[in-house]
Formats: structure tokens, sequence, C-alpha cells
């Protein structure tokens, strides 16, 4: 998954799903990402495991694993706080106004 800047249209933050450990161990194999993290200037993508929470370095990129279930619940929980607050989706993705947070 990508986020879009919405004032020039590039890479925000990206976030790559995977439902193994594997890639923890063997980071460099997630040639794709870290590719297309160098070419948009990203510094620090996350990456969803199974159970695993690390960071590691691979050429460079920094990767932050976080168990998809968390990541999963986090984004869930997310949608419903700020929903009882009534924001819309722009402002629910932090996109409002050209400036994401």
């Amino acid at each position: 998954m990508v986020m879009l800047d919405v004032s020039n249209q590039k890479a925000f933050w990206a976030v790559e799903v995977k439902w193994s450990d594997r890639y923890c161990d063997h980071p460099q194999e997630l040639e794709s990402l870290i590719s297309f993290c160098l070419e948009n200037k990203l510094v620090d993508p996350m990456v969803t495991s199974k159970t695993k929470t690390i960071t590691c370095k691979a050429s460079g990129v920094i990767l932050r694993f976080v168990p998809a279930s968390i990541y999963c619940y986090t984004v869930g929980y997310n949608l419903i706080h700020n929903r009882k607050k009534k924001l819309s989706l722009s402002e629910q993705l932090n996109i409002d106004s050209g400036d994401p947070a």
C-alpha cells in the first residue's frame, strides 16, 4: 500500500503486506519494496509479518516489521476512533489541506 502526498502526488509512505516471518530473517529478499523506496526517497517503510516485530536495514532502507494482526487492529481502532469524531475520510487519513501529518 502506498499513500500519496496530495500536493505533489509523490509517495509519502508505504506498507508491504506479508503473511510470513520469512522476510524478517531475509529482508534483502524484499527487492521490489527496497527498489521502490530508493526510487521514491522513502527511508522507513512498514512490512507486516506473521508474528515478529523488528527493525532492520537493507540497502540503506530501514524496514519496520510488525505483525499483520497488530497492524490490522491499529488500522481498525483508528478508523473507529476517528469515526466517533465524525471526521471525513481525508481527515481520517491526515490528508486534509494537502499536508499529511
